[in-house]
């Protein structure tokens, strides 16, 4: 119905997730903090070491402009975490 969900719903949402694709926003540290298996994508404002957000199941993609990320990259991506 296009309006915003609240933060407790947006935690459940994303506890109950599979898998997470996100880019580097509060959803995104929160799949990072809940342990979720999953990728981050960067653009150049910061690097994922920066803010600390990768760990043995939340991963980032980095590129220097986020228009030049393609969907077949990110699905690889995404399949390669799934194997």
């Amino acid at each position: 119905n296009n309006n915003p969900i609240d933060i407790k719903t947006l935690i459940s949402l994303i506890y109950n997730a599979k898998f997470i694709i996100a880019n580097d926003t509060g959803p995104a540290h929160i799949a990072s903090h809940l342990d979720k298996n999953g990728i981050v994508l960067f653009g150049s404002h910061t690097t994922a070491e920066k803010v600390s957000i990768e760990n043995f199941n939340f991963k980032a993609i980095s590129v220097k402009n986020l228009s030049d990320l393609d969907v077949e990259t990110v699905l690889n991506k995404v399949k390669s975490r799934l194997d």
